[in-house]
């Protein structure tokens, strides 16, 4: 049976302040959580690890690659429209 109560250290002794279940002489384990920690482990049942990210679907670096062949050889955007411009319609 797994019981959590509340204490208050005085003098050198904690003082329950609720009244515990027990037979006599019966071994317990004791773990002491301050205000902050007993927050901590509360909200640690809560806590979602979450996922790795996944795997881009594109490589970057690639595309960067090709992106940057292609328009090196394309004309300036302003140099493609005075030309369109000589042209006429």
């Amino acid at each position: 049976m797994t019981q959590s109560i509340r204490a208050v250290y005085e003098q050198g002794h904690l003082r329950l302040l609720e009244p515990l279940h027990l037979s006599e002489g019966q071994e317990i384990q004791v773990l002491i959580l301050a205000g902050y920690d007993r927050v901590r482990e509360a909200l640690s049942d809560m806590l979602v690890v979450p996922a790795a990210p996944p795997e881009p679907l594109i490589d970057e670096a690639a595309l960067v690659q090709e992106l940057d062949a292609h328009f090196s050889r394309a004309m300036p955007l302003s140099a493609t429209i005075i030309a369109e411009r000589d042209e006429g319609p």
